[in-house]
């Protein structure tokens, strides 16, 4: 909540008390129930800061009451005192010189009073700033404070002030640094800013998300981060070094995208998930959308059957003989059927480990989920495609070449998926060019991460969630 400086000192003042009073009520009304919920936070900080804004307003009355009584009322007890003694001279009271002294004396005392009650203002306007964290400059003169009335000019400032006051990118100063530079003109605190560890530009450290491993992030890389994980599964949740970043005391990411994260975080932790029958829509259907065998899109209202997946139909789930027709031919070819949404699966290249649409992951091999078996994480023969049916003694000597040039890529390729599945990626390396992720298959322009034990190639954002 921003200290508004337009309105007069006791408009604001009784705003200030009024909001206080309503935000006390509602704090207690809720303080019943011991829950420590967000909106109680919530309530809390605003309260706080109610308090701040309304001390500054009656602090900055007190001072101004103070050192306008100085100006005003000084001269007037200076001259009471000397008319007095006026007086006594003209009813013909001795004067000598010790009278002389007295006269001094008393003049010495009226110019004291003025002396101290502008010391007293002084130490107030210095218990007013220490209280809000601020000191006043020792070289600082009372009649500086007083005479003050207009801010210098930001230019003469040197640049360190000039970043220590400046508010927001649009240039304004914050109206309490505001204040208290044209009273005290005050050293002020430097603003605490930090890298962001994905962009490497520097924010204010209110400005960043602060993750369990001490990284920081700035509100476009941690909302890209959030964009590609959402899209793949093997990246969510958002993880930086391995370990979740926590969103839910995140405030600058906009309402789309978190409902968007909270929506494929529903998606990814449901185990047995039903997308709608309607081609054109395929939309998922969420838990609560579902009564009993039939879901129902939230997007076109069609209605899919939760045990066959296919459009809603009447009694139980009527045999399909097509289907049972494909299931023959994929035994007969070594098919395989995902466990989660029972979709065919033919691995025609490539290692054992299977990602099926649907975002499970499953052995090729025995159909379980992926690393609870013991299968064998390849088939040498399927890690590259070749012909399997030559005839050798057809072939040219140049084909036969080829084939074993086919072998050693085999060999290559197996080496390369060993390495890969075991590497903790720990050694990376920075690959100058334009190359493409292995992890969320983006395109990068300039540069590249790459581990220097089996040459995985990973952005700066995926590099970070993997290791």
């Amino acid at each position: 909540m921003d200290f508004d400086d337009t309105m007069d000192d006791a408009t604001a003042a009784l705003i200030y008390q009024l909001q206080l009073q309503d935000t006390t009520e509602l704090f207690h009304a809720q303080n019943e129930n011991r829950e420590l919920s967000d909106s109680r936070i919530a309530l809390e900080s605003y309260r706080r800061e109610l308090e701040i804004n309304y001390s500054i307003i009656s602090d900055r009355i007190m001072t101004r009451s103070i050192a306008q009584a100085c100006r005003t009322d000084g001269p007037e007890v200076f001259n009471l005192l000397h008319g007095e003694r006026t007086i006594e001279l003209d009813e013909g009271v001795e004067y000598d010189s010790d009278s002389q002294s007295d006269f001094e004396i008393n003049e010495a005392e009226s110019h004291s009073i003025v002396q101290r009650q502008s010391i007293e203002t002084q130490e107030i306007i210095e218990e007013s700033l220490q209280k809000h964290g601020f000191s006043l400059d020792e070289s600082l003169e009372m009649n500086d404070i007083l005479d003050k009335t207009e801010a210098p000019p930001l230019e003469n400032l040197d640049l360190r002030d000039r970043q220590e006051i400046i508010d927001d990118s649009s240039g304004r100063t914050s109206p309490e640094f505001d204040f208290l530079r044209r009273t005290t003109r005050g050293k002020f605190v430097e603003i605490v800013t930090e890298n962001c560890v994905s962009c490497q530009e520097i924010f204010p450290l209110q400005e960043l998300i602060q993750c369990p491993c001490d990284h920081t992030y700035c509100s476009e890389c941690l909302s890209k981060l959030i964009q590609t994980s959402i899209k793949d599964d093997e990246l969510f949740p958002p993880k930086c070094c391995k370990q979740p970043i926590p969103l839910a005391n995140v405030m600058f990411l906009s309402p789309e995208l978190i409902h968007s994260f909270e929506a494929k975080k529903i998606e990814f932790e449901t185990k047995d998930r039903t997308y709608c029958s309607n081609q054109t829509c395929s939309a998922f259907i969420q838990p609560i959308n579902i009564e009993g065998d039939n879901a129902i899109c939230p997007e076109c209202e069609t209605v899919t059957c939760k045990i066959c997946k296919a459009a809603s139909h009447d009694g139980d789930c009527p045999a399909d003989t097509a289907l049972q027709s494909t299931i023959q031919l994929a035994k007969a070819n070594g098919w395989k059927r995902c466990f989660n949404c029972r979709c065919m699966i033919e691995l025609d290249t490539g290692c054992n480990h299977m990602t099926c649409p649907c975002g499970t992951q499953f052995c090729y091999v025995c159909s379980e989920r992926w690393k609870t078996c013991e299968c064998p994480q390849w088939d040498e023969g399927l890690l590259l495609a070749r012909p399997e049916d030559m005839n050798h003694d057809l072939l040219p000597q140049m084909v036969i070449d080829l084939e074993h040039e086919v072998f050693d890529e085999v060999a290559d390729a197996t080496e390369v998926v060993r390495l890969q599945e075991s590497c903790f990626h720990g050694d990376w390396r920075w690959l100058r060019g334009r190359h493409r992720c292995q992890e969320c298959f983006h395109q990068l322009p300039t540069y590249i991460f790459e581990c220097g034990l089996c040459s995985y190639r990973a952005c700066n954002r995926c590099r970070r969630n993997i290791t």
